[in-house]
């Protein structure tokens, strides 16, 4: 009676085979493991006597510098792109100049419908709006 209250058992699909690795790809998985779990002064110690490993640790560095590497996802801020060659209204350029200038109580004045009314207060928000995609401000 037990047997019929058991629910009837599914056979469990074997995990997939881990993939076969070549002799140097153990060898650098084995670097890898070693330089992410040691010192940087360990590592530079093994380097200096293992010309296998500093040629893994070369090999990276080179990576590394060539762009190759997956970064840290840091975003050089003063890269900033080149503004577009599109035409942009004399308005605009006019608006970006004066940004530069003024000061950021000016520019909230400016943008604030409390301040200079709806409006006029829309007339600058396009204003910005256009001299920001223009890569102008």
């Amino acid at each position: 009676m037990n047997g019929d209250l058991e629910p009837e058992r599914q056979p469990v699909d074997e995990a997939p085979a881990e993939p076969q690795l070549t002799a140097s790809q153990k060898v650098w998985q084995e670097f890898r493991i070693y330089t992410d779990s040691h010192s940087v002064q360990e590592c530079k110690n093994r380097a200096r006597v293992d010309e296998n490993y500093r040629s893994f640790l070369n090999k990276n560095l080179q990576r590394e510098m060539a762009g190759t590497a997956v970064g840290d996802a840091v975003e050089n801020l003063l890269d900033r792109p080149k503004p577009s060659a599109k035409k942009v209204s004399e308005d605009v350029r006019m608006f970006a100049e004066d940004y530069r200038r003024m000061s950021t109580a000016q520019l909230r004045s400016l943008l604030s419908p409390a301040s200079v009314g709806a409006e006029v207060a829309s007339h600058y928000r396009s204003l910005y709006d256009q001299a920001i995609a223009a890569g102008l401000v």
